[in-house]
């Protein structure tokens, strides 16, 4: 390294390397829990308005697919959007804006009356989510040492399974408006967390401001002698072969040449298709949509609204006691192992509710309620302890270097459109097929996309962003 980006004396911060790195992780924690109380505030809030009304014309099918499944199509142009932002401004400014739209959401959520008022808040829920999508990652990866990197990405995406059950929970015993309340209060926490962390070294180095970059990277991370040699790798990335990123204005043809020379680079396409592997794996989980519309799944299963809304509660608690089950073995099991042996248990117990189903269909069997919540039980439990879990951590860490920016923004509308898909067509999908062929389904798309991770997935644990880009040269 050269001299003038040693470390030269001692480096005095108010809090240890460790109370640093937490306070990113709370930063993204708090983040995710917003992003769970938006994900579960249209389960309950469709069914109260339901029930005021006394009526399903209150909110239509129609209308009730639209609510879940707006936020996914919107969140699709503000990734594309926020990620050219955060390229040329920095991770640290989207993180701010992403703060102010998530407060304005939040706003329009308590105030909402009718089904109108809460899709215009689920839209701007889907700005929140296409800000964070393109930073979130980044910044996690790009702030992180290796050794905690698989814990905090763990303890974030458990998170966002505490913010679906506290907002579940709130609109089984009170008003759901009540959980804008607590969507603005982690707004304002979160509104000045972000001005204490800096901005990422990565982003720092491809401006070319070496000084401020090691200046962060050493806030983040300390000054030990692995440290310095992962500053070191990010100097000799930017820096190769002399060059050093000079800010000047391209014209819209080299940017087009330039991407794509990157995107015809095994670097580049191989870590991206297997991330959309990771990615469709998430929905085919089927965790997601069962989520959203567990009342109605439920409903129609036990033929009670009030036993659909505790049912959903207890699968709640399942899941986000499984994420931390998660976080455990994810510090033990390697996640490839890991994600594999989930995966496969989540599409055995999707084959098994549906093969239940069709025992009571073809009356084969009675109902048996305590069956049916057993078995969702263990599938929320595997399932959030291994897919729902590893899904943002592997694909955080398979992001290329080169052309990082443009790798999140494929990586971001692929995301939010396959969300926002599952979404608009699982009512549908309800409807024409029946609760047991649905299960039947997803459990068919997950068994695919095992198949493509055991052929392509590498294995990523303990490895830095360096290292892990060397697998696809």
């Amino acid at each position: 390294m050269d001299a003038k980006y040693t470390l030269i004396g001692k480096q005095n911060y108010r809090l240890p390397v460790l109370g640093r790195q937490l306070l990113v992780c709370l930063s993204a924690c708090v983040y995710s829990f917003m992003l769970g109380l938006s994900f579960g505030s249209p389960t309950v809030a469709v069914a109260q308005l339901r029930a005021r009304a006394n009526s399903t014309d209150a909110v239509s099918r129609e209308m009730g697919s639209w609510i879940a499944s707006a936020s996914g199509f919107v969140a699709i142009p503000t990734v594309v959007v926020s990620v050219i932002v955060v390229h040329h401004f920095g991770r640290k400014k989207v993180y701010n804006y992403a703060t102010v739209v998530s407060f304005v959401c939040f706003t329009i959520l308590y105030c909402s009356k009718n089904a109108t008022d809460l899709l215009v808040s689920r839209l701007f829920c889907g700005v929140q989510s296409g800000l964070l999508l393109s930073t979130f990652l980044m910044v996690m990866t790009e702030s992180m040492k290796p050794r905690y990197r698989g814990l905090f990405f763990a303890l974030k995406s458990a998170s966002i399974y505490w913010g679906v059950w506290c907002s579940n929970t709130i609109g089984t015993f009170c008003p759901y408006n009540y959980i804008g309340i607590v969507g603005m209060s982690c707004s304002v926490i979160n509104f000045f967390i972000t001005f204490v962390i800096p901005e990422t070294p990565f982003w720092l180095a491809s401006r070319g401001r070496y000084e401020e970059c090691a200046a962060a990277h050493r806030w983040l991370k300390g000054a030990d002698e692995d440290t310095e040699k992962e500053l070191k790798a990010i100097f000799d990335s930017f820096q190769k072969d002399g060059k050093v990123p000079i800010q000047t204005r391209k014209s819209l043809l080299t940017t087009v040449k330039e991407y794509w020379t990157i995107i015809c680079q095994p670097s580049f396409y191989k870590p991206v298709s297997i991330g959309f592997i990771i990615e469709m794996m998430c929905v085919a989980t089927g965790k997601l949509v069962f989520a959203m519309y567990a009342i109605e799944i439920i409903g129609k299963v036990t033929k009670n609204k009030t036993t659909a809304h505790y049912f959903m509660l207890i699968l709640d608690g399942f899941s986000v006691l499984g994420m931390y089950m998660g976080c455990v073995l994810a510090k033990r099991l390697k996640r490839r192992t890991m994600l594999l042996c989930s995966s496969t248990l989540s599409a055995i117990l999707m084959f098994a509710v549906s093969f239940y189903l069709y025992l009571v269909k073809f009356k084969i069997m009675s109902e048996n309620n305590i069956l049916f919540l057993s078995i969702l039980v263990l599938y929320s439990l595997i399932t959030c302890c291994g897919p729902m879990l590893l899904f943002s951590v592997i694909c955080g860490e398979l992001f290329p270097l080169k052309g990082r920016s443009f790798g999140v923004i494929l990586s971001g509308v692929i995301n939010s459109a396959l969300f926002g898909l599952s979404m608009k067509f699982t009512p549908y999908l309800l409807w024409a097929i029946n609760t047991e062929n649905t299960f039947l389904f997803f459990a068919i798309f997950s068994t695919t996309c095992i198949i493509l991770e055991y052929k392509y997935l590498p294995e990523t644990k303990d490895k830095t962003l360096n290292e892990i880009a060397a697998l696809f040269q």
